[in-house]
């Protein structure tokens, strides 16, 4: 009999943060799971691993004989559930996910689902301030089981790709549930999940687009980890220390310096033309918001000199031969970004800029309404630690119970 949940659990080498993942899903209270866990370092070093852990519900993969970039696809097409968690490999999985999760399901029927989260600031952020620091909304949570209109979290992603809380949930793989039929609808248009053409944002975006009953609950599921070497954070530098990963392929979008930012609007292009035919309400994101963080994030690139001067004279060419007059209006603000730019690539190349880096990022502030709680105190030293600890650290910092935190009474508390 095919189990309920399959949890698809890839990593590219990182075996430390990818054990405390899959454990947090062993210690699952709702036990009827699968787990893939798919490796593309060296399998001796995560066949190994894979033993000690000596559990049946555990399907190992490796793909260091070929391309990593596929992951995420492999870890779908090897599953069998009826529903489909990608759980990143440095998150985890707080023991009641997959219950709360279930719960959800059944009760409304829901094809995709969403539960909320903390963040755990992990011992390597690149800000020393902001190391081992847990973060958690400062509305706290409400329990609630809501059915939300996908578009609205679409057009918050392809708008706003820096989020300003205005909607009631972000779409996080790690804690989001899919329906297999919903993945197989998408896949017949995307094709595959591949990070030299498509990605998690291309994946995200799809379910939404069809997905039918999505419902969100407002408890946390799991500890999503903030340690400053996600791809988010390194990009365009997609490497861990055993794989290093082709470039990404620039196909629709105007402009092809490899930043994050411009990774998510090839996605969303792509996205756009696969399902503007069965959804005519699909946004195609502004262009003039997408090349206002595109400078930003260019000026930080770590380019040769020649692809320096190519990338910001492709920028330039776009800005002043669009269409679009707010886009013109970004030509003459974006001559300060690119002396910025110059300013940080000759540093760079006199070797003083992660210097200057490290002392202004110390001084940077979120704006972003949160809770802050130093955690050195409770001898946290990783994210398993930080879930072990999370109830005395809410009662103590909070001064609440646990449940209440939650968002949920304790006879629900699973």
């Amino acid at each position: 009999m095919n189990p309920f949940f399959s949890i698809s659990v890839p990593t590219l080498g990182k075996l430390d943060q990818w054990k405390l993942a899959l454990q947090s899903v062993l210690d699952q209270t709702y036990k009827d799971f699968e787990i893939i866990a798919i490796d593309s370092g060296p399998e001796a070093h995560s066949r190994s691993l894979i033993e000690t852990l000596n559990d049946p519900r555990i399907r190992y993969i490796n793909t260091s004989a070929k391309d990593p970039r596929l992951n995420w696809d492999t870890g779908f097409r090897n599953a069998r559930g009826t529903y489909m968690i990608w759980f990143e490999d440095d998150n985890y999985m707080l023991p009641w996910e997959l219950a709360t999760l279930a719960d959800v399901i059944q009760k409304t029927g829901a094809d995709l689902v969403t539960g909320s989260h903390v963040h755990w600031r992990g011992l390597t952020h690149p800000i020393a301030h902001a190391r081992n620091q847990l973060i958690i909304p400062q509305k706290g949570f409400s329990g609630t089981i809501t059915k939300i209109n996908p578009m609205t979290i679409i057009r918050d992603i392809v708008l706003t790709p820096e989020h300003d809380g205005a909607v009631p949930t972000r779409y996080g793989n790690s804690m989001s549930a899919a329906k297999r039929t919903l993945v197989l609808q998408v896949l017949e248009r995307m094709h595959e999940i591949n990070f030299g053409t498509t990605g998690t944002h291309a994946l995200r975006l799809g379910l939404l687009a069809l997905a039918r009953n999505y419902q969100f609950i407002d408890t946390p599921v799991a500890i999503g980890a903030n340690t400053g070497v996600s791809l988010s954070d390194v990009w365009p530098q997609q490497s861990s220390s055993v794989v290093t990963l082709p470039p990404f392929q620039y196909h629709l979008s105007a402009v092809t310096g490899n930043t994050y930012v411009n990774y998510r609007h090839e996605n969303h292009l792509l996205m756009y033309h696969s399902f503007k035919d069965i959804r005519p309400d699909f946004p195609r994101d502004d262009e003039a918001i997408f090349l206002s963080i595109y400078r930003k994030e260019l000026r930080y690139s770590k380019l040769s000199w020649t692809d320096f001067i190519r990338y910001w004279k492709e920028l330039f060419r776009v800005l002043a031969h669009s269409p679009e007059a707010s886009v013109r209006k970004l030509c003459r603000g974006t001559m300060r970004y690119f002396f910025m730019a110059l300013a940080i690539k000759t540093l760079r190349t006199l070797h003083l800029y992660e210097f200057l880096k490290r002392a202004l990022e110390n001084r940077r502030k979120s704006k972003k309404p949160k809770t802050i709680i130093s955690l050195h105190s409770y001898g946290v030293t990783n994210i398993r630690e930080c879930a072990q600890k999370l109830p005395e650290i809410i009662q103590r910092e909070l001064n609440m119970s646990y449940e209440n935190f939650l968002g949920i009474t304790p006879a629900r508390k699973r």
